[in-house]
């Protein structure tokens, strides 16, 4: 059986080298290679760094704006407050 181990930190800035090698740490301890970080905010350029060069790890990492993306795909804590109509001109009608 496949295990995966999940975390989601509420962050306005980015998330440090530091969080992700504590969640690699964790992810050891357990003894699984998979992981999912989640953040509000965004990854630094080290933190993504060490994610990319974990050994033999399947970190999948999702931030905000990937999260509010995900959010709208699915419609998970979302609604629909408007709706706009798009035209373009039908060239065959004025070829008449």
């Amino acid at each position: 059986m496949t295990q995966i181990q999940f975390v989601a930190l509420q962050y306005q800035g980015k998330v440090k080298e530091t969080d992700v090698r504590n969640f690699l740490g964790a992810l050891a301890q357990k003894a699984t290679q998979n992981g999912v970080f989640i953040t509000t905010g965004s990854f630094s350029d080290e933190a993504r760094k060490a994610i990319e060069i974990a050994n033999n790890m399947n970190i999948v990492q999702i931030d905000g704006e990937e999260m509010a993306k995900l959010m709208i795909q699915y419609k998970v804590g979302v609604e629909i407050r408007k709706t706009y109509n798009t035209y373009s001109i039908d060239s065959e009608y004025f070829d008449e």
